[in-house]
């Protein structure tokens, strides 16, 4: 962390360095079930569509079972073909293939209305 304050003496200004750009990105990806985490992994560098291609084989897959349900954002790389069709062949279901409404964390008001009128189950 950068600090944000410094002292020096009284008229005299106080000197320091803070970084700028050239950031490291790290990225994790991980499937969460009811019993934990499962298929963790960390990648040094930005998510593109040839990394999660390979995420879904080695080492998503693995770990699915038939009947789970995976559910991706809507990150550009997460839209690929071949990985619907991994994880189809291990037995699990992408969720807008079975139907589920996946909500926006923001949501909207049309959302909330909707939420309020379904009666609590």
């Amino acid at each position: 962390m950068t600090r944000r304050w410094a002292w020096a003496e009284v008229g005299q200004r106080a000197l320091g360095h803070a970084p700028h750009s050239h950031w490291k990105t790290t990225t994790f990806l991980a499937g969460l079930t009811s019993e934990g985490l499962i298929a963790p992994f960390v990648l040094d560098g930005p998510m593109n569509g040839e990394c999660f291609k390979a995420y879904v084989a080695h080492v998503l897959v693995p770990e699915l079972k038939p009947g789970d349900v995976v559910i991706l954002d809507n990150l550009s790389s997460h839209k690929s073909q071949e990985a619907a069709r991994l994880i189809a062949e291990a037995g699990a279901q992408l969720a807008e293939r079975v139907g589920a409404k996946i909500m926006n964390t923001v949501g909207t008001a049309a959302d909330s209305k909707e939420l309020a009128r379904k009666p609590p189950r």
